[in-house]
């Protein structure tokens, strides 16, 4: 493994969980002292991979990943285009693609349907298996012991008052 690519990644990590963060508590979120951390985010700044706010100062994610992000979802986008057009046309309603990154669903393409009541996601964000239709259908094709892995692994935390809050109420049929 190449150490200076390992921390620019674990850089980038970072923004998982933080819109923004300083120089300083991203060495600290790291563990890099200041002047690394320094070095290798102006080379993630260079290649818009981060960008700074202008009031805050702050970093944020770059637009340079935007670009990047669309290559990974385009070939997938291509395949399932003429299926979720007709999957939306038939029903009528919101229609999300999603793929699995680990412990997460993360919507890569959706249309919305033309109904003032829809159900709302966001392209790119990722959102836990366990709290989203799309994520239990993904857990439903896993084999069991892989359910029972990730049963393991998951902290049930709610994002409305219908969220699954426990392992004994999450079920896969």
């Amino acid at each position: 493994m190449i150490q200076s690519v390992e921390r620019a990644i674990a850089i980038l990590r970072c923004f998982e969980n933080h819109e923004e963060l300083g120089v300083t508590e991203i060495s600290a979120l790291v563990g890099l002292n200041k002047s690394t951390a320094f070095g290798l985010i102006n080379t993630l700044r260079n290649e818009k991979l981060l960008q700074a706010d202008e009031r805050s100062g702050k970093l944020r994610l770059g637009f340079g990943l935007l670009r990047l992000s669309e290559n990974v979802k385009h070939d997938l986008r291509n395949i399932c285009t003429l299926y979720i057009n007709q999957l939306l046309y038939n029903t009528k309603e919101t229609v999300n693609l999603a793929v699995r990154d680990g412990d997460n669903a993360i919507f890569i393409e959706k249309k919305e349907s033309l109904h003032v009541m829809r159900i709302s996601t966001t392209v790119s964000q990722p959102i836990p298996l366990y709290c989203t239709a799309a994520g239990k259908a993904i857990l439903s094709g896993l084999e069991d012991i892989e359910i029972q892995d990730y049963l393991k692994r998951v902290r049930f935390k709610p994002f409305t008052e219908k969220t699954v809050r426990s392992k004994s109420l999450f079920k896969i049929f």
